[in-house]
Parts: structure tokens; sequence; C-alpha cells
């Protein structure tokens, strides 16, 4: 009976290899197996969403809203406005290349959205109840922020050794069950055998069961996060703990983290299409991103609830801004990084500072359209992740010294030596990576720019109450 379970929700490939369709198990397989319907529906939503935003950006620049909420909106009105360019020309062109581009800047936008949307946005205490003090609120979102580190190690694990199309079924709700006899494990062998991954280098039962597990327990690790997260939801929404806006905002990054899911299944659905050995760069990089957009939105809003009145800090607007400036960057860094690690880019120029003797890489844009030299140009990507790491290194370190030279509180000054330690590791776990070129060094990486990165968000959600220092005080100065 509990193997019969396995059949519920089962939606393998099995009878749709190569044709682009969704298996007849699937719910609504009426509608997504129309190409028309599909399109139809995602023209509606696009015009609908973008009216929407556009709405919304122009009612927020009209408002006397704080600085930092309006220059949001603007940069999420722009975007809006290229998202929505980019889709009617992938859609008239057909082209793919475009298409990717759409997809890239609607992770930017959701970032924008996200950002602005914050109930913790430009507001530095509470208004009207909705933002209180409740550290146990907090404390369970920052916990969820652990858990999407650990969610990174279990992915970014399994990509390194290679087991990212092992899985090929989507069984959302009883996934968690293993294969328990022999039928359930040829069941899963022979899906695998179909992939491009497998045929370009066959494995034996024993091979595949080792490349299994790891895919199966990052699985269940995401289950065990929506559980984390609905059960205590529930539990501080009937305690009357948990107000209205903060409910929907919170209901909204489940969405992403739903959303983040189903975008990772598509993703493992790529080793069924011929030549396709490990998950493509173009979804790689955007399925990082908007993981990490989940990971600031957790930290942000756990920390604001712990404290959600900021510390005064005279003169020190120009540092929030550096640290604005990092995080973003850190976040735009680690998206080539996975462009990297997913491209085999990481192995061909393996010698520091320079590319095998020349400052760039032969052929950058070689590539048309010019644009995809960004995303699937090897030399091209590297050259990227170096430039932008360097920047990106000095921004941070500029950053924390910065912090560390001012009276900040002890718990911020410890905040700023963590980056400044991190970054300095990164930049020398970087380096090491593509002198060695070695895959499982790449993870070490990656796993300290998450660590880094959440350490440049809490350096900058402490800064929320940085000001400008007094004008007496900067003539006195002088």
């Amino acid at each position: 009976m509990v193997s019969g379970i396995h059949g519920i929700a089962d939606f393998s490939l099995k009878d749709h290899i190569g044709t682009g369709q969704p298996p007849a198990g699937w719910p609504m397989t009426g509608v997504l197996n129309s190409a028309g319907a599909i399109i139809f529906g995602h023209q509606m939503l696009a015009v609908l969403a973008a009216l929407g935003i556009l709405t919304l950006t122009v009612r927020a620049l009209r408002s006397e809203l704080p600085g930092p909420v309006r220059d949001g909106a603007l940069i999420v009105g722009g975007l809006v406005i290229l998202q929505f360019i980019l889709g009617v020309t992938a859609l008239v062109s057909g082209r793919y290349d475009i298409g990717v581009a759409h997809q890239m800047n609607a992770v930017l936008l959701l970032g924008g959205c996200c950002s602005s949307s914050s109930p913790c946005a430009g507001r530095p205490a509470a208004r009207g109840g909705e933002m209180r003090q409740d550290r146990a609120v907090g404390t369970w979102l920052l916990l969820l922020a652990g858990m999407v580190f650990g969610m990174v190690v279990g992915g970014g694990h399994a990509r390194t050794i290679g087991a990212g199309f092992t899985i090929q079924v989507w069984r959302p709700f009883t996934g968690f069950i293993p294969p328990l006899n022999a039928a359930d494990w040829n069941q899963l062998y022979g899906l695998y055998q179909h992939t491009a991954q497998y045929q370009a280098q066959p494995i034996d039962m024993a091979q595949y069961k080792a490349l299994f597990w790891p895919m199966f327990l990052d699985r269940c690790w995401g289950r065990l996060m929506a559980c984390v997260f609905l059960l205590p939801f529930g539990y501080f929404l009937l305690k009357g703990r948990i107000q209205r806006k903060l409910a929907l905002w919170l209901g909204f990054i489940f969405l992403l983290g739903a959303g983040q899911a189903t975008y990772g299944w598509y993703m493992v659905q790529t080793g069924m299409y011929p030549g396709v050995v490990s998950p493509p760069p173009e979804w790689a990089a955007p399925h990082l991103l908007s993981a990490m957009l989940i990971l600031l939105l957790l930290i942000w809003t756990g920390m604001s609830l712990r404290t959600p009145e900021p510390v005064p800090l005279e003169g020190a607007s120009s540092l929030r801004g550096l640290a604005s400036a990092s995080v973003l960057l850190i976040w735009i860094t680690m998206g080539f990084g996975a462009l990297v690690a997913t491209s085999g880019a990481l192995h061909v120029y393996n010698s520091f500072p320079t590319m095998d003797g020349a400052w760039t890489p032969p052929g950058a844009f070689a590539q048309d359209p010019l644009w995809s030299n960004f995303v699937t140009n090897k030399g091209t990507v590297q050259f990227c992740h170096r430039l932008l790491a360097t920047v990106t290194a000095l921004t941070v370190l500029t950053t924390a010294v910065m912090g560390l030279r001012r009276r900040l509180p002890p718990a911020l000054r410890d905040i700023f030596l963590l980056l400044a330690l991190l970054v300095a590791l990164q930049y020398v776990l970087g380096m090491a990576t593509l002198v060695l070129g070695n895959n499982e060094l790449g993870f070490v990486h990656e796993l300290n720019a998450v660590l880094l990165f959440a350490t440049a968000i809490a350096a900058r959600h402490g800064l929320r109450g940085a000001v400008a220092a007094p004008v007496g005080a900067l003539a006195a100065a002088e």
C-alpha cells in the first residue's frame, strides 16, 4: 500500500521524452498541452501585471513616501517597462536568447517589487500596528533564512557531484517517501536512463543510488522548510501575533518559495532535452538569484521584527549607501558565479590575474546577439565574474573599514568586522578555485558567498537609522 502512494501525483516524463509536453497525470494537462492557451494566458497576465505595477509606481511617486521607497518605485517602473518590451520582442521574433534576457529581467523586477513593497521598507518604526516588536516571530524568520542556506548547501552539493538530473519525477506531496523496493528503484533508474547525462556517461544502479540520495535529501529539505514556515505561521496568526499586512507579506514570501521549487523542477526537466548534460546556466543563475532574494527578505523582515526601532546614527548616510551598493554587487556577482559554475567556464582560463597572459579573453564578443556573450560565452562569463568580484571585494572592504572606523553599536561593529573577514576569505577562495580549476573548492566559494551576502544584509539593516551629519557639525569639522 505504501509503495502504491508513489503513484499519487507522480509527474514523470516517461511518456513525454522529447515532446516538450507535460505528462498526462499533471493537473490542467489540457490547458498546458495547448501552446495557444499558454501564450494567451501569459500575455493576459503580463498585461495585467504591467498595468498594476505601473499604476502603483505612479501612485508611489506622487505620494509623500520616504526617499528610498520612491527611488525603489522608480527603478521598478523602469524594469517593468523593459520587461514588457523584452516580452513583446521575444514573442514576435521567437528568439530564445531574448527570452532568456526576459527571464533574467523578471528576476530583477521581482527583487525590486519585493524591496519596495516590504512592510519594513522605508519605515524607521511601527506605524498603526503594522510593524511591532516580536522577537519570537523574527527569530522564526531568521531560522528560515538559515534553512535557505541549508538549501544552497544541498543543491550546490548535488550539482557539484552531477546529481541534478537523477530524479525525473515530481511528487510535491509524497516525494518524501523514498524508493521502498526494486520496482521503485527500477522506475526511477529507467527514467534517468533517458536523460542526455546518462546517455553521455552511463552508470549502473549502485552508482545511480549514490547520486540519488543527495538529490532526494535536498528535496526533502525543501519540504521541511515548507512545514517550518506553515506550522508556526498558522500558530502566530491564530494568536494574533501577525497583523494583516505582515501576514500578506509573509504569504507572498511563501509563494516565492513555492515558485522557486516549481522553477527548480522545470530546471531538472531540462535533463530530458537532447545534449543537456547538466543544469543550463540560463536556468541555474536565476534559480540562485531568486533564492538569494528570498534570503534577503527573510533576514530583513526577521531583523526588523526583532528590532523595529532603528538606532539613530548621525553622519553615517554615506556608509549606508556603500552598504546598499555592497549588497547589490554581491548579488550580481553571485549570479555570474552561478553562470561560471554551470557553464564550465571555470576550466577555460586557469591563471590569475591575467587570462592565460591576456587581460581580456579572445573572442569575448564573438557570439550573436552581443548580449548572449554575457550568458553562454565561457571566456566572457569568467571575465565578468573576475571583474565584478574585484570591484565587489574593494567596495565591501571599503564599507567594512569605514564601518569599523565609526562609533557604532558593538553588535553592529562585530557585523562589519565579520564582513571584512568574509570578503577577504571569499576573494582568496575565488582565486584558488580559479587557478586550481577545482569544482569542490568552488562549492565552498559559493557557500561563503551566501554567508557574505547575509552579513552584508545585516550590516545594511543596522544602518537604517543613518542620517547625514547636521550642518553645524559639518561647519565645525571644516
